[in-house]
């Protein structure tokens, strides 16, 4: 017998399953079994889910379950809050790429700053190579925005660059912090990140 089997009380021996599957209520199966009927009905791609990040997926759940709370009965807002968050489990867990939005200064010595930046993610990647994990897509701004975002006098337009980096930090589920420095620009970051609800994580190694 292994250590990880179990016995019945009649000496039966089983393979030890984590987790209670026969207590799982049968009616909240059903219940995302046809939200996502639906959804395929409507025209949907079947595993269009596995592309949206878990973020994304909770603040649908809260929306549901708001409308849940003020009655409304439009569609069945219980159901889908269910499904989004089911949908957010299985995605935590791997089933699409970890984005990670790379927050590190720019202005300044912008050449300078951008390898600074190569570097570390260049060296990120090597990390989680050498852990066999999956590799995340990482979203990177200054790669993305450094020769696009500047004025007619060749001057950065600050106020169109942060706009771009908020939306490319929406996308992600995770942000690495680069060095100890926090700009005025990475601190806007850092903040709307902190709204999100997006893991944060400095790093001054790289």
């Amino acid at each position: 017998m292994r250590k990880e089997d179990d016995v019945t009380p009649d000496g039966g021996v089983h393979a030890h399953v984590e987790g209670r599957y026969d207590l799982i209520p049968p009616e909240a199966l059903t219940a995302i079994a046809l939200v996502m009927e639906e959804g395929v009905k409507n025209g949907r791609d079947a595993s269009n889910w596995r592309k949206v990040p878990l973020n994304v997926q909770i603040n649908h759940a809260i929306a549901h379950l708001v409308a849940w709370m003020e009655r409304k009965d439009d569609e069945d807002h219980l159901s889908h809050a269910l499904t989004r968050l089911a949908m957010g489990i299985a995605n935590k867990g791997g089933k699409v790429n970890k984005r990670i939005y790379i927050c590190a200064p720019l202005a300044g010595d912008i050449g300078h700053n951008v390898e600074r930046v190569v570097v570390a993610v260049n060296k990120l990647a090597r990390e989680y190579r050498d852990r066999g994990v999956k590799m995340p897509v990482f979203i990177v701004p200054h790669l993305a925005l450094n020769r696009i975002t500047f004025d007619e006098r060749g001057e950065i337009d600050r106020e169109w660059g942060m706009e771009c980096c908020m939306e490319l930090l929406r996308l992600g589920d995770e942000v690495i912090v680069l060095g100890d420095l926090t700009t005025s620009g990475m601190l806007v970051e850092v903040n709307e990140a902190h709204r999100l609800g997006l893991k944060i994580t400095r790093r001054v190694d790289l």
